[in-house]
């Protein structure tokens, strides 16, 4: 699978760079194959329904105000995503998280205007990882395969 990050052009006749080549390259090597096409659409979608509308700042947060937008630019709903800066976490208003395991468009919107390369540990749940068998288990499979 190619990963090339390319430039269009936003709604506001702005250059973007969209694709999000390094997020979902990160994604595909650490999700299930099922899971990583859920979050692939994620990524995907993130430039094109997500707009962010507003950000405050501050020594300890961002907090953005993200509009999430419908095919014809209609505004859908507006939600919040606080990063902690010190803490290095994000927090979207949706929980999309809490209800699937896995980083909402919102998110990764925020994880992409601030330059993210890799979804952050601490947002890949356990059981969607490629690599859940020990590797310990793994070697002692592969000893008793050989």
């Amino acid at each position: 699978m190619v990963f090339v990050p390319f430039t269009a052009v936003d709604n506001h006749n702005c250059n973007v760079v969209v694709g999000s080549a390094l997020l979902e390259r990160h994604a595909c090597e650490i999700y299930t194959r099922s899971v990583f096409f859920e979050v692939q659409t994620k990524i995907h979608r993130a430039p094109w329904t997500c707009s962010i509308k507003s950000v405050n700042s501050n020594e300890e947060a961002e907090t953005y105000l993200i509009e999430h937008l419908d095919k014809r630019d209609e505004k859908i709903a507006e939600y919040k995503v606080v990063r902690n800066l010190k803490e290095s976490t994000v927090v979207c208003s949706c929980n999309h998280i809490g209800r699937h395991g896995y980083l909402c468009r919102h998110v990764f919107k925020v994880l992409q205007n601030a330059g993210f390369e890799s979804i952050p540990e601490e947002y890949i749940l356990r059981r969607w990882r490629r690599d859940l068998i020990h590797i310990e288990l793994q070697n002692s499979c592969q000893r008793i395969c050989d």
